[in-house]
Order: C-alpha cells, then structure tokens, then sequence
C-alpha cells in the first residue's frame, strides 16, 4: 500500500509489546486507516 492510497487515521489501537513505528521504537499505537478508492469504507488498514 502506498501513502496516496491512505484516505484518513479513523482510530488507534494501542500495542504494549511491540513498536509499530521504525523511527519511533517508543511508539506502539497501530493506526487503523480508510482507502481513498473504497468510498463505502467496506475495507480498512493498519
């Protein structure tokens, strides 16, 4: 998935072993995105 198919961040869930970020290892929040193409948002991304 590229960045120009990510529509919006609809919410968080919160990770306490792993970091989800590889510049940020003290961030373990996964964000759960909509898809530009998908406009009944039937689909979702983390």
């Amino acid at each position: 998935m590229k960045n120009k198919n990510i529509n919006k961040c609809i919410g968080y869930i919160i990770q306490n072993e792993n970091s989800s970020s590889i510049t940020d290892k003290d961030n373990k929040d996964i964000r759960v995105y909509t898809l530009i193409e998908d406009t009944n948002e039937n689909y979702l991304m983390i």
